[in-house]
């Protein structure tokens, strides 16, 4: 599976002939190569994808914040959105990509920019794929049918891919609180 492998998906689905590589002279190449990498990325933070976390320990990086806070850590170069923070408890925000608070170490769980397209989750690609084909369907085939067809053909897949993602993961136990156990 490669980046262009995946343009050609979307494009077959619109009905446009495939590429050979994103830097080809047609007009189909240079939309790919312009939208591929940033739709890739929008579709990494719009869901969390399994296969797309990781977890880091964060050391304090030099300096102070101005005020409110007394530390702040850079976040990791490839980090697209930050999932967790451990301690979870601790009051914390986000600016100008570093992660301000009052701790002297961080632990974080986040999603990561993932490029190499052979640990991409057989899901996302299906739903990378829809995607592309919705962004390309009006530059290329100049169809508003078509670009709604494409749109809900992103939507179930995005779908079906959400529907995946959450029967991998742990189920987070309820506990009953005072308020329920009073009912018995």
């Amino acid at each position: 599976m490669t980046d262009v492998t995946i343009c050609n998906e979307a494009l077959t689905a619109i009905g446009e002939k495939v590429i050979v590589t994103l830097s080809d002279n047609s007009k189909a190449a240079r939309l790919c190569n312009l939208k591929y990498a940033n739709k890739r990325d929008y579709l990494l933070r719009k869901y969390i994808w399994n296969f797309a976390t990781k977890r880091a320990t964060l050391t304090p990086a030099t300096g102070t914040p101005e005020y409110e806070y007394s530390t702040h850590f850079d976040l990791p170069d490839d980090c697209i959105l930050l999932r967790e923070l451990y301690p979870n408890t601790i009051k914390y925000c986000i600016e100008d990509n570093k992660i301000l608070c009052d701790e002297s170490t961080l632990c974080i769980k986040y999603t990561y920019r993932v490029t190499d397209t052979d640990k991409m989750d057989a899901s996302f690609v299906e739903t990378l794929s829809a995607l592309l084909a919705r962004e390309l369907s009006i530059p290329l085939a100049d169809n508003t049918n078509l670009s709604s067809q494409m749109d809900e053909l992103y939507e179930v897949k995005l779908s079906e891919a959400r529907f995946l993602g959450s029967i991998e993961k742990d189920v987070e136990s309820i506990e009953a609180n005072d308020w329920i156990n009073s009912r018995y």
